[in-house]
């Protein structure tokens, strides 16, 4: 074996090695978080009642959509507006028109890329199952450099020779920020969030965008190990989608370094330097997050609180709708009655009303106590008083779920003509205290994605394009040259009729001079 086998034996070793520790990384948290996944996806599946497509037909009243739904608009309901200000109010014109232009430009942006369905997204999972975040992207628009006779440039704008590059022209600058649901979000094990240096998502490309990403070489040895549906309940066998790759894409705050890597990949698809810059390193703001513990980072559902409750009230709505179904008029009448069989089927069964049926042995009918004595009913008397009873527990226990989620019959739009003013305003306070924290961390999330896009636009975007964004004009160079002499020249004639207002002041005269 040669020094250069040695040395590629080496390097190939080396990057095997690099994978599978960032693989263990991934499978560690895989590990820990597994059980939060398994009653997630649970919660999902009463919140979207699939239950009911399993082939049970046992009635159940969906209080979890009920709740969610009740708090989707009280915490989050129309795209957070950005405010962008200076710390310090100082008479500094330009720090003003910086801070409005990025506040204009963070308004423009979050419209452009539809923020405020990220959002939405955010805050359901955020309800669901205790974690929501997002991600956020620059993605710059290029052009081949063309002269003006319709022949490709160089870099420089002259014309392209053999062996030189085309030059490119940009053409839009974006910040795109996409949801990241739940099941694709990861980071190391950590007990707080201020002790996460690595944090990934799932990206999902096909053979042909993998290839144009990171090269046929590459790619060619990852295996296309998702198809559509594999994270939800809704497998579809059928399905004519083609496979795609899990690709992570991690950033790693200990090594200042963003790699991607497939699972059953031998080696890292690449590792580079950040593209982007930011202050807290991190392209995600801080999950919102539901119920933690001190000690660890995975979340608590609102849900598991009141799970007991849920299902005992799906049980009780399963019972009373049995014993609904219990509820019909059914009876017994004499087989020797056969005369006054078919008016009796005729009345009770038939559903025959405002009529008179005639019956041909009246002397037999009146002396067997007429309709009443022939007819014995089927009692439902007690099936009444079970239905008023299941009534009244599934209603206790309701008010027992509101009691521990803090959702007031004032905030459910509900109300007692029997109760005072104050007290009314007493259930919308105790509502609105519940509910403030929530509304609290959806606003500090909104805050973060203001910083990240802020970031993004004043150290990534041209110029123009800010000019373009914001309807507001920049200075040329030109400009600020000729202001810049302006502002000396008045400053020197300035100082010149300061110098002259001081000659032409009387001097003051000694004292004791004649």
């Amino acid at each position: 074996m040669t020094d250069d086998d040695s040395d590629k034996t080496k390097e190939q070793q080396d990057a095997e090695d690099k994978a599978r520790r960032w693989l263990k990384v991934i499978d560690t948290y895989d590990r820990e978080f597994k059980r939060w996944s398994d009653r997630c996806e649970k919660i999902i599946k009463i919140y979207t009642e699939r239950r009911r497509t399993e082939g049970t037909e046992v009635r159940r009243m969906s209080l979890l959509w009920s709740n969610i739904s009740v708090l989707q608009p009280a915490i989050y309901a129309k795209m957070p507006q950005p405010n962008v200000t200076r710390r310090f109010k100082d008479d500094d014109p330009v720090a003003r028109v910086a801070s409005e232009m990025v506040e204009r430009a963070i308004h423009y942006t979050f419209d452009d890329a539809d923020f405020d369905g990220v959002m939405r997204s955010v805050r359901d999972d955020y309800l669901l199952v205790g974690r929501g975040t997002a991600w956020v992207r620059y993605d710059a628009e290029f052009s081949p450099l063309m002269g003006k006779d319709g022949n490709p440039l160089n870099k420089q704008g002259a014309p392209l020779n053999d062996g030189e590059e085309a030059g490119e022209q940009l053409e839009g600058e974006h910040v795109c920020w996409d949801y990241v649901n739940w099941r694709d979000f990861g980071h190391n094990v950590a007990r707080t969030w201020q002790e996460v240096t690595t944090v990934w998502r799932k990206v999902y490309m096909d053979r042909q965008q993998g290839n144009k990403r990171f090269g046929e070489e590459k790619f060619s040895k990852v295996e296309l190990d998702h198809k559509v549906g594999d994270d939800t309940e809704t497998r579809n066998t059928e399905s004519q989608q083609p496979a795609k790759a899990t690709v992570y894409e991690i950033w790693d705050k200990t090594s200042n370094k963003v790699i991607f890597l497939a699972k059953g990949a031998k080696e890292l698809l690449e590792e580079t330097d950040p593209y982007l810059d930011f202050k807290d390193f991190f392209p995600c703001p801080k999950p919102v997050y539901a119920t933690l513990e001190t000690a660890s980072l995975i979340p608590i559902p609102d849900y598991v609180y009141y799970q007991d409750q849920a299902e005992e009230v799906d049980d009780l709505t399963a019972r009373i709708g049995a014993l609904i179904d219990q509820l019909k008029v059914a009876g017994f009448y004499p087989a020797s009655a056969s005369d006054s069989s078919e008016a009796i089927q005729q009345i009770a069964m038939k559903g025959v009303e405002n009529v008179l049926i005639p019956i041909p042995n009246w002397n037999q009918f009146k002396e067997g106590g007429g309709a009443a004595g022939m007819i014995e009913w089927w009692p439902v008397d007690q099936v009444i008083k079970v239905l008023e009873g299941s009534f009244t527990a599934r209603k206790q226990l309701i008010d027992d779920i509101y009691q521990i989620t803090g959702i007031s019959d004032i905030v459910r739009g509900e109300t007692d003509p029997r109760e005072t003013k104050g007290a009314q305003q007493i259930k919308g306070q105790w509502a609105s205290v519940r509910i403030r924290d929530r509304l609290a961390a959806m606003g500090a999330f909104a805050g973060q994605a203001s910083k990240l896009t802020g970031e993004i636009i004043a150290e990534q975007f041209q110029p123009q394009t800010l000019m373009d964004m914001t309807n507001v004009k920049l200075p040329t160079q030109a400009q600020l040259d000729a202001q810049a002499l302006q502002q000396q020249i008045a400053a020197l004639k300035q100082q010149a009729l300061q110098q002259q207002a001081a000659q032409q002041a009387p001097q003051p005269q000694p004292m004791g001079a004649m």
